[in-house]
């Protein structure tokens, strides 16, 4: 017995989500940034001069700036949608 299932949406609605992207937040951004500065801390220790625990070091301090402006300078706000 054949039946319909209606929940699934039209062939129309589902191409158009998927050629918008999806919509990225700061939060998204901050997310991105410290494994990012992570892993740019540690081109940096092995490309120059600068030892890898000085890089890492660097990395971390950056990366503990990204996630305190997230937290307390740019904090998400109850009930409202990062844009």
């Amino acid at each position: 017995m054949a039946t319909s299932d209606r929940t699934v949406e039209p062939v129309d609605r589902r191409t158009e989500a998927r050629a918008k992207g999806p919509d990225l937040s700061r939060y998204d951004a901050v997310l991105a940034a410290i494994p990012s500065v992570f892993l740019g801390a540690l081109l940096l220790g092995h490309l120059s001069p600068i030892s890898i625990q000085a890089a890492i070091g660097l990395g971390a301090v950056l990366g503990a700036i990204a996630v305190v402006d997230a937290l307390f300078v740019n904090p998400p706000r109850p009930g409202q949608r990062a844009p």
